[in-house]
């Protein structure tokens, strides 16, 4: 059995119920440490199936077909017909969706947005809110949006919410659950399932999800979630202003460092850049706005009397120190 089928079948159980008080407990525990792909299939099927009923009349699954797909392995004979009908309906539908961008269960619909590799996407959703989304993130929800207003996203996004008479807003990323009534805030998941967050505008509930109790963030500030560190989720000032940069493509500097300068010039170039220790004491205001990487090296060159070479590991900056 593949592994994506594996992930699917074992969903697919703790959802149905078809699994030991054991069972349950080893599978809480993989989603701690589960990948942020995995933890959004999760939740996105989670959502689906808490909002729809496998017996819709005109949801027909082939039963035998997804079970022979999956290679169960489970013995139904002492388990409830309906308990059987539940679990291979499930396992029916999270078939379908590794072949189709469209999750279709009953009547409900699951969309699916996935970025292009190197632009970015505007999302207006129904409620009139817009999402933008970075390079290769991706952010799915159901086609009853204006029910529920609840995002699944897998990468960065940055998200303007508009207000709905008084209805929350939620975002589930990673293993963390993002809800708001009306602001705007940056957020962004890695592969290794940390999530970060900043606030623009507005106030932010940030938490696990499984978690009662959230952390309010208001504008200026940041969380950060780990799951494998001892507090998971820490608060703190926004440290990088440039946090949005991806989106506006604008870059800003204000008196800051040499370090601060080039750490966040290689964060959005994606490239990087050794600056030798002479230079520290140097600090720079200016600005950039859409502009290629090779034009700002020029302009630094030329306002900041530096020398920047690029070499196979990026880019080494030497100059006169500053005083």
């Amino acid at each position: 059995m593949t592994k994506i089928n594996q992930t699917y079948e074992r969903i697919a159980s703790y959802l149905t119920g078809n699994m030991t008080d054991e069972e349950s407990e080893l599978f809480e525990e993989w989603l701690q440490t589960a990948s942020a792909d995995e933890l959004n299939l999760f939740n996105a099927t989670k959502t689906l199936w808490e909002k729809t009923t496998p017996t819709t009349q005109n949801f027909e699954p082939d039963v035998n077909q997804a079970l022979k797909q999956v290679q169960i392995k489970r013995q139904f004979r002492n388990q409830p017909t309906s308990s059987i009908w539940k679990y291979a309906a499930v396992v029916a539908l999270l078939i379908s969706a590794s072949f189709s961008i469209w999750w279709t269960l009953g009547n409900s619909n699951s969309e699916i947005i996935q970025q292009a590799k190197n632009e970015i996407k505007q999302v207006d959703l129904p409620d009139g809110s817009t999402i933008w989304l970075s390079p290769g993130s991706t952010i799915t929800f159901a086609d009853n949006f204006l029910e529920n207003r609840e995002i699944n996203l897998s990468g960065k996004a940055f998200f303007e919410v508009a207000k709905r008479n008084g209805q929350p807003f939620t975002v589930y990323s990673a293993n963390t659950r993002t809800q708001v009534l009306g602001t705007s805030f940056n957020l962004e998941t890695k592969d290794d399932g940390q999530v970060s967050i900043q606030v623009t505008t507005g106030k932010v509930a940030f938490s696990e999800i499984n978690e009662e109790q959230p952390l309010l963030l208001t504008p200026g500030k940041q969380a950060q979630y780990a799951p494998k560190r001892e507090q998971k989720i820490v608060v703190n000032e926004v440290e990088n202003e440039n946090y949005r940069a991806w989106q506006t493509r604008k870059l800003s500097f204000t008196n800051s460092s040499i370090n601060t300068l080039f750490n966040e010039l290689a964060e959005y170039y994606q490239t990087n850049f050794d600056v030798e220790d002479e230079l520290t004491k140097c600090r720079f205001t200016t600005s950039f706005e859409n502009q290629e990487l090779k034009e700002v090296i020029e302009i630094l060159e030329l306002t900041g009397n530096l020398s920047i070479t690029q070499n196979d590991k990026g880019y080494q900056v030497t100059g006169s120190p500053c005083n």
